[in-house]
């Protein structure tokens, strides 16, 4: 899990292993540790963009509670395949189609293509 609280250089990240619904803290302890690292928080502010610019997958919590599905866009922005393409993407396994379909999804998000390493 990843929790942001606050906005600007007073923003706090933390990650851990537990979701603090009810029945996980009643019989055990769930920890969360903030996250110091500039490359780590970038990174998981990267992966937060994407999330909350989904359109595949994305809804959106009305004030009474209920939710509802995040209207389909022109152009779908799907975070799941995005975060999947790029984790493949940084171990190395991944063919030419889908770098570029991630540089393209990555353009739609943040307004701007992943240049890739060329491949030895």
């Amino acid at each position: 899990r990843i929790f942001a609280f606050g906005t600007g250089e007073r923003r706090q990240l933390l990650i851990g292993s537990g979701d603090l619904l009810n029945r996980n803290t009643r019989r055990r302890i769930e920890v969360f540790v903030p996250v110091r690292s500039l490359s780590a928080r970038r990174k998981l502010e990267s992966i937060l963009e994407a999330i909350q610019n989904d359109t595949v997958n994305g809804w959106l919590m009305n004030s009474d509670g209920s939710y509802r599905r995040i209207s389909p866009q022109e152009t779908p922005c799907d975070s799941h395949r995005l975060l999947w393409i790029e984790a493949s993407s940084s171990q190395g396994n991944s063919p030419p189609r889908a770098r570029r379909h991630l540089s393209s999804l990555f353009g739609q998000i943040f307004g701007a293509r992943l240049p890739f390493p060329k491949k030895q």
